[in-house]
C-alpha cells in the first residue's frame, strides 16, 4: 500500500509531466509565428518552467518534512496553476498550427493588421500577435489575443479594438505629480463602476477605449451582432462581464460624446441616432429587467467622460478621425466595387467605418452592395 507521501509525490511528477509535455508542444510551434508571436511564446515558457520549479520545490519538501495539511493545500494551488498554464500552452499551440493551415481563412491575418495599426500610433512594441479561440480575448500568461473562429468575419474584425485595450491596461499606470507616486490604471478609470468587479470594470472601459479608436465600428459590431437586448441589467459580481444592457448604454454614450461639437446632420452624429433608435427598438421587446436604471445611466455618463478624457491624455492619437473626404472617396469606390486611389491615406478603421455606413443605410429597396464583404477584405 502506498503511503501519503507516495501518493503526492506521484501527483506532483505527472503534473511536471503534463508541463515538459506543454513545453515541447509550443517548441514545435513557436517557429510559426513572427518576431512578437516567439516573444510571447517565450513568455509563457518561463512562466512553464516558474510552474515546475514550484513543484520540484514542493516535491523536496515533502521528501524532507513528510506531509502536511500546509503541503496539501499548496499541491491543490499549484496542480490548478499547472491547468491553467497547460491549457494555454496547448491552445495557443493548435491555434498556431490552425492558422498555420489556413483553417482560420486569414481571420488572424486580418485582426494582426488592425492591432498593428493601432499600437503604432501609440507604441509599435504593444502589438500582440492573434491565434484562432473559441472566444475573443488576451490571456495574460502569454498575451496573446485569441479571436472567435469562425465568427462574422469583417463585421466582428472591431472586436479587436476592445481586445487591444486590455493590452493598454497592462501600460496605463498614471504620475501623480502632486504625491510625486504612479497609481495604476484602476484607481481612475476603474474604480468608478458601483457594484462592478475589478474585471467587469475593466471590460467596460475596454468597450469606451475600442470606441474611442474605431468611433462607430466597435459599437455597431456590439449593438448589432452581439449584445442581449433582454439580458438583465443587475451587475451581478459572479460574472465576468457586465450586463450587456449596461455595456449598450455605455457606448451609446461614448458615441455621444464622441460626436459632440458636430452639427445634428453631421453624418458621425446620424450614426449616433441610428444605432440609439435600432437599440431601443430592440429594447421594446425586453423584459422590465433590462432597463438600464436612471442611477446606473447617471454613472454610465459619469465615468463615460472620465475615461475619455484619461484616455485623450494618454493616448489621443489613437483617437478615430472622422475624414469625411477619405470616406466619401472609399464609399465612391465601393459603388464602383473597385479599390481606391493610392494616394488618399485610408486605414482599416476608415474602411470598416465605410462598410458599416453602407450596412445602417439599407433599406429593402436599396440593400448593401452583394460584394461589400469581399471588397473590405481586399482592402485590409
Amino acid at each position: 500500500m502506498p503511503s501519503d507521501k507516495d501518493v503526492i509525490l506521484a501527483r506532483i511528477e505527472l503534473d511536471r509531466f503534463r508541463l515538459r509535455r506543454a513545453r515541447q508542444a509550443m517548441a514545435g510551434v513557436a517557429t510559426q509565428l513572427p518576431g512578437a508571436g516567439q516573444a510571447m511564446y517565450a513568455k509563457l515558457a518561463t512562466t512553464i518552467d516558474e510552474t515546475d520549479t514550484g513543484l520540484a520545490d514542493l516535491a523536496d519538501r515533502t521528501r524532507k518534512y513528510d506531509v502536511s495539511t500546509d503541503r496539501l493545500a499548496a499541491l491543490t494551488e499549484r496542480r490548478q496553476a499547472t491547468d491553467r498554464v497547460v491549457d494555454e500552452a496547448f491552445a495557443l499551440a493548435t491555434g498556431t498550427l490552425a492558422r498555420r493551415d489556413g483553417l482560420d481563412d486569414g481571420a488572424c491575418a486580418e485582426a494582426d493588421r488592425l492591432i498593428a495599426e493601432l499600437a503604432a500610433t501609440v507604441d509599435p512594441g504593444l502589438a500582440r500577435p492573434t491565434v484562432p479561440g473559441e472566444s475573443e480575448f488576451l490571456h495574460r500568461a502569454a498575451f496573446v489575443i485569441r479571436r472567435r473562429v469562425p465568427d462574422h468575419g469583417v463585421w466582428d474584425l472591431p472586436v479587436m479594438a476592445h481586445e487591444f485595450g486590455h493590452v493598454l491596461t497592462t501600460r496605463f499606470d498614471l504620475y501623480d505629480p502632486i504625491t510625486n507616486t504612479v497609481r495604476p490604471l484602476g484607481a481612475e478609470a476603474l474604480g468608478g463602476w458601483p457594484g462592478c468587479t475589478g474585471p467587469q470594470a475593466e471590460e467596460l472601459f475596454c468597450d469606451v477605449f475600442a470606441t474611442f479608436a474605431t468611433g462607430p465600428a466597435y459599437p455597431c459590431t456590439m449593438l448589432l451582432h452581439r449584445l442581449d437586448p433582454t439580458a438583465d441589467a443587475t451587475i451581478d459580481p459572479r460574472r465576468s462581464h457586465p450586463p450587456d444592457p449596461v455595456r449598450a448604454a455605455v457606448l451609446l454614450e461614448a458615441l455621444n460624446r464622441l460626436t459632440a461639437g458636430e452639427p445634428p446632420e453631421g453624418r458621425y452624429r446620424m450614426v449616433h441616432e441610428q444605432l440609439t433608435l435600432a437599440w431601443a427598438a430592440l429594447g421594446e421587446h425586453a423584459p422590465a429587467s433590462a432597463a438600464v436604471s436612471a442611477e446606473q445611466q447617471a454613472t454610465i455618463r459619469r465615468q463615460v467622460t472620465t475615461t475619455l478624457a484619461l484616455l485623450g491624455k494618454k493616448v489621443r492619437p489613437l483617437r478615430y478621425a472622422w475624414r469625411n473626404a477619405v470616406l466619401r472617396q472609399l464609399a465612391q469606390a465601393l459603388d464602383g466595387n473597385r479599390k481606391p486611389d493610392g494616394g488618399i491615406g485610408f486605414q482599416i478603421r476608415d474602411v470598416l467605418t465605410v462598410a458599416w455606413l453602407a450596412r445602417l443605410d439599407a433599406t429593402a429597396a436599396h440593400p448593401a452592395p452583394e460584394h461589400l464583404d469581399d471588397w473590405v477584405r481586399s482592402l485590409i
